[in-house]
């Protein structure tokens, strides 16, 4: 499960990261998603992504409720589904590099608050 959520929001943060970055990559000949499809369907690839990791998430705590594993449900809720959530608005707003920027700086704070959950379950466990 964590290979997969490191694979979900690495992938993520590098198409956000391409989409920051599109105007010196196409002046560079690079060829990125956002400049081989567009940036309206990197936007939706990165949406996808999102939403691929918010049920990775979902799965885990449905699965960890049963056990009675609440705080790290809680902690799930919190510090993973709430900013992924908010990275998907703020993506769906962006269209400055800035605001890429933004998105990709919470993208790697979720994937730090998603690593550390590993403590629940090492404790837990």
């Amino acid at each position: 499960m964590y290979a997969t959520f490191a694979f979900i929001m690495s992938m993520l943060r590098e198409v956000v990261k391409d989409l920051e970055d599109m105007i010196g990559d196409s002046k560079d000949g690079c060829r990125t998603v956002p400049i081989v499809w567009g940036v309206d369907p990197a936007k939706q690839l990165c949406k996808a992504l999102v939403i691929l990791a918010e049920l990775l998430i979902l799965i885990v705590q449905i699965k960890v409720w049963g056990p009675g594993w609440y705080w790290a449900v809680l902690y799930l809720l919190l510090f993973v589904q709430v900013p992924s959530a908010y990275a998907w608005v703020l993506l769906k707003r962006a269209h400055l590099p800035a605001h890429y920027h933004k998105v990709s700086s919470l993208v790697k704070l979720i994937m730090l608050t998603g690593i550390l959950s590993m403590i629940f379950f090492k404790i837990i466990l």
